[in-house]
């Protein structure tokens, strides 16, 4: 514990704060941890505050007004949250949720403490800023291949991109909700690459034969 502890202080020491904050942020800072599926943060709940992830991986999607869900970004070990907490973007709101894929661990330093580190250090608010960024342009081409690539190729894209020894462990249903459509969508398209040889389907498991 104090060692991941130590971990998180680390983030902030090059930020240059004064003894009495990094005091402050060790002081407050709160470990968490999530099993596979657990939601981390609904945007119902507010802002929470800034997370950095120790181990796992979380998920950060958005749901429609019908109840599609779909992924705008993933977060892995080291990985800080910035859309998650909207209180550290000045009159931007956000509903995205974050939600565990494996069994997660996190650092959570709350917004309001967050927020006065960022009001009085200019490089925690450039950081905020950097890091908004990536996450708004991994959210921007989220969208726009959700608009204008065929789903089919989005679904291959997505096994390439996660499979490990060629295979990755994911149902249906999730694969949908990762992509932002219906579950029978993906079930049609995934049985029609099976009958090209192209996967191997067994339960809870895709196996990529010729991509």
């Amino acid at each position: 514990m104090k060692k991941d502890i130590e971990q998180f202080i680390d983030k902030f020491k090059k930020f240059n704060l004064s003894k009495e904050d990094l005091d402050t942020v060790s002081s407050n800072v709160k470990i968490m941890e999530f099993k596979k599926g657990d939601d981390v943060i609904v945007n119902k709940n507010g802002c929470q505050g800034f997370i950095y992830v120790l181990k796992g991986n979380l998920r950060a999607y958005a749901i429609s007004a019908t109840g599609k869900e779909i992924t705008v970004f993933n977060l892995n070990s080291g990985d800080e949250c910035i859309l998650c907490a909207n209180c550290m973007t000045d009159n931007l709101q956000l509903e995205l949720n974050l939600q565990a894929n494996k069994d997660t661990k996190i650092l959570l330093l709350h917004s309001s403490y967050f927020s006065v580190l960022k009001d009085k250090y200019p490089s925690i608010a450039s950081f905020v800023v950097e890091l908004l960024s990536i996450r708004l342009a991994s959210a921007i081409k989220v969208m726009t291949q959700a608009l204008f690539t065929p789903i089919t190729q989005r679904i291959i894209d997505f096994l390439k991109q996660n499979a490990t020894n060629n295979q990755i462990q994911i149902t249906h249903e999730i694969l949908a909700s990762h992509l932002g459509t219906a579950r029978e969508v993906v079930s049609r398209i995934l049985k029609d690459m099976e009958k090209e040889n192209l996967i191997k389907l067994e339960r809870g498991k895709i196996i990529i034969l010729n991509l």
